[in-house]
């Protein structure tokens, strides 16, 4: 029998002897024991899911996003916001309180003067991927447009210009027969 200060062990047997089921003579219960994450300081490295409480989505603003991209970029989002959101790619209600008013280049180089119901979206990684791919292909649009298909090493080994695109759009330009302009006589 263990006196009263050894009373308390970490080993299911040594508490056994001190209970009737012990006294009676019976083998302890060692699938009862603790485990060892359920003792204070040990790391829970079970792999049991955890119930977690799914998070509030996140929500931005149509003219926050203008305001973070480029203005050719801009132009693109608006001129085919509508057709993402019939395509379901953007979760989005018009704000009928407040309106944009904007100076856009269009991929064209022209530009353009509009003013628009502000938008609450809701941030997804659809919509970004979308918002992505509307402002990398006016990004390409404008600079096939305006001849400005250089980059430097740093955009290029950063990513944020394609090369292969570049040399490719830098190709299409020398294969496309050159248009002299007509003297007048």
């Amino acid at each position: 029998m263990n006196d009263n200060n050894d009373a308390f062990t970490d080993h299911p047997t040594d508490l056994l002897e001190d209970t009737w089921l012990g006294k009676m003579g019976a083998e302890p219960d060692v699938s009862r024991a603790p485990a060892p994450a359920d003792q204070p300081g040990t790391p829970d490295t079970s792999t049991e899911p955890h119930c977690a409480i799914p998070s509030k989505p996140t929500y931005v603003t149509l003219s926050a996003v203008l305001s973070e991209i480029s203005n050719v970029g801009a132009h693109a989002v608006i001129q085919n916001f509508e057709g993402g959101v019939r395509s379901k790619k953007i979760l989005a209600v018009q704000l009928i309180d407040k309106k944009i008013k904007l100076t856009l280049h269009s991929s064209d180089g022209n530009r353009h003067r509009r003013t628009i119901q502000d938008e609450r979206i809701r941030d997804t990684p659809e919509f970004r991927e979308w918002l992505a791919e509307r402002c990398d292909e006016a990004k390409y649009a404008y600079r096939a447009a305006t001849g400005k298909l250089g980059s430097t090493e740093a955009a290029l080994d950063s990513g944020d210009d394609d090369f292969d695109r570049l040399a490719t759009m830098r190709q299409d330009t020398h294969e496309a027969p050159a248009v002299k302009p007509k003297r007048r006589k």
